[in-house]
């Protein structure tokens, strides 16, 4: 038999009677009219499946186990070529991995699944944050002591402190919890405790 040609930009789905449907996704197919004839006398049903609407979506993901910039380099070309991932930021220092995907093509987990398969681990990124007042600093050097030690603590991920203001700003994983931080500033010499937002002028206390 022979078909013309014309050009299409979709899936076609074949299903033969008493067999599995086979799935086509070619540039060139039969003549339309001829091609429907065929299927007709061959008892063959097709169906042209709907386009998907891409769904934008982003996830920060916390990364092990890189060392220098070939994981990083190894990380966003391969994870690059994944179905759905649209762009992925890979952040040696923070151990961060900020990946733009199609989230009706792919999800977080299956993201973090393909960054595994390179020997890396990786996990769904969740953070919360907290604002100390920190009692005790006198200088810069107390600064960056607290934001040394503070930020190597298990669940910590930042820690910005304020010398002018006496304040921690710290963003941590759930895996920890606000009092465990304080007690971690406290354990240093300082006086840690959740800052309280400011009384505005005029007001009294009880």
């Amino acid at each position: 038999m022979v078909f013309s040609t014309f050009v299409i930009f979709t899936t076609i789905l074949v299903a033969f009677p008493g067999t599995a449907s086979l799935r086509f996704d070619l540039r060139t197919f039969p003549s339309k009219a001829v091609f429907q004839d065929a299927m007709d006398d061959e008892d063959i049903s097709v169906h042209l499946d709907e386009p998907k609407e891409a769904v934008v979506a982003h996830c920060l993901l916390r990364v092990e186990g890189m060392t220098c910039q070939s994981c990083v380099h190894t990380i966003e070309q391969t994870l690059g070529t994944k179905p759905g991932v649209q762009t992925v930021q890979i952040h040696l220092e923070e151990k961060e991995a900020k990946v733009v995907y199609d989230s009706s093509t792919t999800n977080p987990d299956e993201i973090c699944s393909a960054i595994e398969e390179m020997g890396f681990d990786a996990a769904v990124k969740e953070e919360k944050t907290v604002l100390l007042h920190v009692a005790g600093m006198t200088c810069n050097s107390c600064v960056e002591n607290i934001q040394n030690v503070v930020s190597q603590k298990a669940g910590v991920e930042r820690v910005q402190v304020d010398l002018k203001q006496n304040e921690a700003f710290i963003a941590y994983q759930p895996s920890t919890n606000t009092q465990t931080i304080i007690d971690y500033i406290n354990e240093m010499g300082f006086e840690a405790s959740l800052k309280e937002t400011p009384r505005s002028q005029g007001q009294k206390g009880k």
